[in-house]
């Protein structure tokens, strides 16, 4: 017996975006079919004799001489028997029904012709589906194609992944069990896509703990190599964590000099810091952690009044605005926070920077305004203002590495109302 495995402690979740592609494929599959008893039975003792008079076949199925005629018809007509000489035998095609051999039953394997759009990611040329009317709209870190990649070439790559990965795409669209990809005789690309493709980054705890990436495929696969490269370069990063951190310590100073190393992790996310406090060890994109904010969320409802609306400031770390899952979650504290009065979703910006689509974000927020320039690039806010906040110092733990948001759940007063002054600049629901 294999000897478990160290807990598992999620810190992000966080999404890419893998350029892809839709091909137009003509192919044929074959597929097995069973024949009729009386049609299975005459080639079977045909196959067993050699050959037979047509006669003696009628006779041995009890027929009169039009209903013997009628099925040798069907099997000559469909070039499994001929008499060229008066008597029955298999032609070439009735002798392929028994590829096990004569005393088994005749399989009939019949080639049907088959066009469908396919789409593959340009990466890896893996099989991907892709997502209708995608509600990130265009949210995560965009992965290039490499320097190897030639348009012209991936028909017949494609062609080739294609035939490998046949069984994954007789699956998803339903097939028979037994079909089987005859031959592919053309593929004709199509317009381009982006797939966002979502990736964990988790914290594996033990005697030695380690972050690691939950990619989901071969590490050495192209978009394995790519992910690394991406997060190798978010370590290098400069970060200020130390401000963020004492931040986070000027708003509840029990929390300690430092941050949690990542064996302390767990305790400090369990560690229950008063019955208007809950630590948090993970981003706001993690299920877990939505889970655990919501619930304070729905318990706290009962006391402190919301202004009706949730306004997110997220950290300017590398990860910041990189994760669909993170957006879903501001709607779902949202709704948690009043179901009844409908409230905003506000996105706060200290400010803005070439990168940031104003047009997309205010398709996707009820509002975007700019606010909390005080508050360091590190630091994450989720705020119903006069109601709760959940804050989050990102910061490096145990040296150099990937930032770990570490922080709080509170409908502490003091520290609410503080922030809700800080983002002040944010609007009611008016």
């Amino acid at each position: 017996m294999s000897a478990e495995r160290d807990p598992v402690v999620t810190l992000h979740r966080v999404t890419f975006r893998v350029p892809a592609q839709r091909f137009r494929t003509h192919f044929s599959i074959t597929r097995e079919s069973t024949l009729a008893v009386v049609d299975e039975f005459a080639l079977r003792l045909v196959a067993v004799c050699g050959t037979v008079e047509p006669a003696e076949l009628t006779s041995f199925f009890g027929f009169d001489a039009r209903e013997g005629a009628e099925v040798l018809r069907g099997l000559v007509s469909r070039d499994f028997l001929a008499a060229p000489q008066g008597q029955l035998a298999l032609t070439e095609s009735g002798r392929a029904l028994f590829p096990q051999g004569i005393g088994a039953s005749p399989r009939l394997i019949e080639v049907a012709p088959r066009t469908d759009t396919i789409q593959m990611d340009l990466l890896d040329f893996r099989l991907v589906e892709e997502l209708k009317g995608d509600p990130s709209m265009g949210v995560g870190i965009r992965l290039e194609l490499p320097h190897s990649f030639r348009a012209s070439e991936s028909p017949d790559t494609v062609a080739r992944a294609f035939r490998d990965q046949f069984g994954a795409y007789a699956t998803t669209r339903g097939l028979n069990r037994d079909a089987r990809l005859y031959g592919i005789a053309s593929v004709e690309p199509k317009a381009r896509f982006e797939l966002p493709i979502d990736l964990n980054v988790n914290l594996r705890e033990g005697a030695v703990a380690s972050i690691e990436l939950d990619i989901g495929r071969d590490q050495d696969s192209v978009l394995g190599r790519k992910v690394q490269e991406w997060f190798s370069e978010q370590c290098g990063h400069p970060l200020d964590d130390g401000a963020a951190w004492d931040f986070l310590r000027s708003l509840l100073p029990e929390l300690g000099e430092h941050p949690p190393s990542l064996a302390q992790a767990s305790a400090f996310r369990l560690r229950s810091r008063g019955p208007d406090v809950v630590g948090l060890v993970g981003a706001i994109s993690v299920p877990s952690v939505l889970e655990t904010v919501t619930s304070f969320v729905e318990t706290a409802a009962s006391g402190p009044t919301s202004s009706g609306f949730v306004c997110w400031l997220p950290a300017e770390s590398g990860f910041w605005f990189r994760s669909r899952a993170a957006w879903s979650a501001v709607d779902s504290l949202r709704d948690a926070t009043d179901e009844e009065r409908a409230p905003l979703a506000v996105l706060v910006l200290r400010a803005t920077r070439p990168e940031d689509d104003l047009r997309l974000l205010r398709k996707r927020f009820d509002d975007v305004v700019l606010a909390g320039a005080g508050v360091p690039p590190g630091v994450e806010i989720v705020l119903a203002p006069h109601g709760w906040c959940a804050v989050w110092a990102w910061v490096r733990v145990d040296g150099p590495g990937v930032p770990v948001p570490v922080g709080f759940v509170t409908t502490r007063a003091s520290i609410v109302e503080r922030l809700t002054g800080t983002l002040s600049a944010a609007p009611g629901p008016g």
